[in-house]
């Protein structure tokens, strides 16, 4: 973490701790996957096969790809990574023309480590997200979660995101798209 000292993109108090949120590059991938894997072996145990394609080479390549034309974020405790998330600007091939309207921004990759699960850590970064969204004078934050968890849909909407349909993913599956209207963004 020392070399990523510098990058600290912002620091949120949370129920957990002081977090650092830090804008990473490539040579994060491997830290992002084991926390997707992390994410995925737990949602495992439960009985929801979720990104398990994420960790195929079409998958990492899938995640690698968002360095090169979205904001990927790597969330530290103590120097040791908990979550990470990506947002993206534009989002056709879930939402299509409605991924190009510069409505919203678009949250993917969302993990939390179960180090901090359960600790108000998620809704802590969906407002800082938010706040990144709004920043730059767009009114929804979007994002999508696999259609077949319902704990993970019911937290988004308890959480006050709008169901907005369900679509084939790329990667397998079918994804619940939700969008949530950001306070003070009435364009």
């Amino acid at each position: 973490m020392e070399s990523l000292q510098n990058a600290v993109q912002d620091q949120i108090q949370t129920p957990a701790g002081l977090l650092d949120i830090v804008l990473v590059g490539s040579e994060e991938l491997d830290r992002i996957m084991a926390l997707m894997q992390e994410a995925s072996d737990w949602l495992q145990t439960r009985g929801i096969r979720q990104w398990r394609r994420m960790f195929t080479a079409e998958g990492r390549a899938f995640v690698a790809a968002r360095f090169t034309t979205d904001e990927v974020y790597l969330v530290f405790k103590d120097a040791v990574p908990v979550a990470t998330f990506t947002i993206r600007w534009q989002e056709t091939t879930l939402w299509g023309d409605a991924g190009l309207d510069g409505q919203a921004g678009y949250l993917h990759g969302f993990a939390v480590s179960r180090k901090i699960g359960g600790m108000g850590v998620g809704k802590a970064l969906l407002a800082w997200v938010e706040k990144q969204v709004a920043a730059r004078g767009r009114r929804y934050l979007r994002l999508n979660t696999a259609a077949g968890n319902p704990g993970i849909c019911g937290y988004y909407e308890r959480e006050g995101f709008a169901p907005c349909g369900v679509v084939a993913h790329c990667l397998g599956g079918m994804t619940q798209l939700y969008e949530r209207e950001i306070v003070g963004q009435h364009g």
